[in-house]
C-alpha cells in the first residue's frame, strides 16, 4: 500500500512474521534432507554386515570347532561387552581371540556375535564383530597384535 507522498506502507510485523517462518521451513526442511540422506546412506553398510554374518555361518565346518555353542555365545557377549562401554577392555578382546584355534572358531564367533548396537548413551553404532573390532582397536599397535593373532588361524581382517 503507498502512503501519503508515494512512500511504501509496510507492516513490520507482518515482513518479520513471514521472515521467521522462511527460516523456520528452511531450517526443519534441512533437518529433515539430512536425516533422510544418513539413512539411506546406512542402508548398505547395515546390510553389508549383515551378508558378513550370514556368510561366516555358511562357512563353519562344525565337525572343525573347538568349542561348544555355548563357548562361542559367551564369548562374543563378553566381546560386546568389552566394546559396549567408555573405553575398550582389551585384555577381554585379547583373551577371547587368543583361545580361537581355526577359521572355524573365527567363523562361529563372528555368528554368535551377529549384529550388535551399543547401549552406551549418544552412541548409534551398530555392527558385526570385525566392524567393533576395527572401531575399537584405534592404536597401530593393537592393530598389529590383532591382525598378527588371526593370522596365526589364517584370518585377515
Amino acid at each position: 500500500m503507498k502512503a501519503a507522498g508515494g512512500a511504501v506502507n509496510i507492516d513490520v510485523n507482518k515482513a518479520l512474521t513471514y521472515g521467521i517462518g522462511a527460516i523456520v521451513v528452511i531450517g526443519v526442511g534441512f533437518f529433515i534432507w539430512r536425516k533422510v540422506k544418513k539413512g539411506f546412506a546406512g542402508l548398505g553398510e547395515r546390510q553389508e554386515a549383515k551378508d558378513v554374518v550370514r556368510e561366516a555361518g555358511k562357512a563353519v565346518k562344525t565337525t572343525e570347532l573347538t568349542y561348544n555353542n555355548i563357548w562361542y555365545e559367551t564369548a562374543a557377549d563378553r566381546l560386546f561387552q568389552a566394546f559396549d562401554q567408555r573405553g575398550t577392555n582389551e585384555n577381554t578382546v585379547w583373551d577371547v581371540i587368543g583361545k580361537l584355534k581355526n577359521k572355524d572358531d573365527w567363523y562361529q564367533l563372528i555368528e554368535s556375535f551377529g549384529i550388535r548396537k551399543s547401549t552406551v548413551w549418544g552412541q548409534k553404532f551398530q555392527g558385526n564383530l570385525a566392524q567393533w573390532l576395527t572401531r575399537e582397536l584405534k592404536t597401530k599397535r593393537e592393530i598389529k597384535k590383532l591382525n598378527e593373532t588371526l593370522a596365526l588361524i589364517n584370518v585377515t581382517l
